[in-house]
């Protein structure tokens, strides 16, 4: 469990605490085994990782981002939830690729999977743009996207 104590000094110092009661082979207590592990630079770590992402999500909305992840193998999409609003789709429809491609414009489809044949291929990064429909009409996209195999 993790604990909070605090120094002479008022400053908080992070713990990690585990205990085991140590019993007599007729199952009565004998005594407790602790160990203490100081965590406070995870914590530290923890605390910066949680305000970068604040940072992150903040930056995203501000500027209309979505992010969105495909995993080839076993072929899983991942879509932020401004990825659900900019291809307005509902949030309880599983994103994948035919979700995707019947956003797409026709007359874009065959670019974007050529670009997208091409990087899996060459195994490089790309940025895709092309159109997909929305209520009120058609919306352009730009998908950059980083590589990692």
């Amino acid at each position: 469990m993790e604990k909070r104590y605090y120094n002479r000094n008022g400053d908080v110092v992070w713990a990690l605490l585990a205990v085991s009661l140590v019993r007599h082979t007729d199952g009565t207590p004998l005594y407790f085994i602790a160990q203490i592990e100081d965590i406070n630079e995870l914590k530290r770590t923890e605390q910066v990782n949680q305000q970068l992402m604040e940072r992150i999500t903040l930056a995203n909305e501000a500027g209309g981002i979505g992010i969105w992840e495909w995993e080839l193998k076993p072929n899983i999409f991942s879509w932020d939830k401004r990825m659900f609003e900019l291809y307005e789709i509902p949030p309880h429809i599983k994103p994948n690729w035919q979700v995707w491609y019947e956003c797409v414009l026709p007359e874009d489809r065959q670019h974007a999977e050529k670009v997208i044949r091409d990087s899996l291929q060459s195994r490089s990064p790309f940025k895709l743009e092309f159109r997909i429909t929305v209520k009120d009409g058609i919306r352009h996209i730009s998908a950059p996207s980083l590589t990692g195999y």
